[in-house]
């Protein structure tokens, strides 16, 4: 049998469990679904910090690398932040996405010649010397709008493909060794290893689990303008609703590239102390899409955020099989 052959059976398998995995996204993708993410500042953590002698400048909740319109910043936060995804359209081709990033307490290094795209409302204050300047603001939002392929999940912005979106695992095509997750800036970034997680874990919008997929990458380099940064990155999913739960990493990140986030770096500092867990920022909010009449009918999604039922496990133990098998078949061959 060819490896084809043998994936083309195992696929077939998956689609016949369901048909809600006919779609190349998850049921809850659609017009007027929510991902929202968030890193809270936790005074406790952060004195813990201070007190081992840690520089107050790089406790941050965010630390990220931008580019607008040919120009650079740096931004960073102290206060709580978030980070929300929600599709604004659904189409036969695609979905529309609306991106909203809310930093408060926040720093900006940029040149003395970048453009302000901020309130001058938001200034507390700002200083310039030898041609850099440094802005200390209340609060900043960045907005941006991309768009995913439904063929491949795609993220597509100003007519630039970036690689695979990283909010959910397509069920009908899941990712395996070798799969490209992020193709741009002289960047490749892809998945070097699968897990199964067989554990339960806790965001504030629920307790997500057991099964869980944990994606591990390759290590790569990112050198853009005048960021240097290396390192892999890690997503956690659902095993039931292949929405993400949380992930580390800085670069290398389809969405965030698509709203001009080259680097960053997000920490839920509160997660620990709230009994909850995290990689880095900490799932906030799940909205799956409002179901039509016609939706219900065809299948029953599962409770987001509460136990599963064994139809949401056969899905994932089918998807399992699948990079189980490609594996086992690859190393054969």
């Amino acid at each position: 049998m060819t490896f084809k052959k043998l994936y083309a059976g195992i696929y077939l398998v998956v689609i016949l469990l369901g048909s809600n995995l006919a779609l190349s996204a998850p049921y809850w993708a659609g017009k007027g679904a929510v991902v929202e993410y968030v890193a809270h500042r936790d005074n406790t953590y952060v004195s813990g910090l201070l007190q081992r002698g840690v520089p107050p400048e790089t406790v941050t909740t965010v630390s990220m690398y931008y580019l607008r319109n040919g120009s650079e910043y740096t931004i960073k936060a102290y206060n709580t932040s978030y980070l929300r995804f929600e599709i604004i359209e659904d189409s036969a081709e695609s979905f529309r996405v609306r991106t909203e990033l809310v930093l408060s307490n926040v720093t900006i290094i940029t040149n003395a010649s970048s453009p302000r795209f901020w309130s001058a409302e938001e200034v507390i204050n700002h200083t310039c010397r030898l041609g850099t300047c440094l802005y200390r603001l209340e609060t900043l939002k960045i907005t941006g709008i991309y768009r995913i392929l439904k063929q491949g999940d795609q993220v597509v912005a100003g007519g630039k493909v970036y690689g695979r979106t990283f909010l959910w695992i397509d069920p009908t095509e899941p990712p395996e060794n070798g799969t490209v997750l992020f193709d741009a800036d002289g960047t490749v970034l892809k998945v070097q290893r699968l897990e199964n997680v067989n554990q339960s874990f806790k965001t504030y919008s629920g307790t997500f689990g057991p099964p869980l997929v944990k994606i591990y990458t390759n290590k790569i380099n990112i050198n853009l303008g005048s960021v240097s940064a290396e390192g892999m990155n890690v997503y956690l999913y659902d095993g039931s609703d292949f929405v993400l739960l949380s992930w580390f990493g800085l670069a290398g990140i389809a969405d965030l590239r698509a709203m001009g986030i080259v680097t960053m770096s997000l920490m839920d500092q509160r997660a620990g102390s709230e009994g909850l867990q995290t990689l880095g920022p900490t799932l906030y909010r799940f909205t799956p899409a409002p179901q039509t009449q016609e939706d219900e009918g065809e299948q029953s999604p599962l409770t987001v955020g509460q136990d599963r039922d064994g139809y949401g496990r056969v899905i994932f133990y089918a998807v399992l099989a699948t990079f189980t098998v490609v594996l086992v078949v690859r190393l054969k061959r």
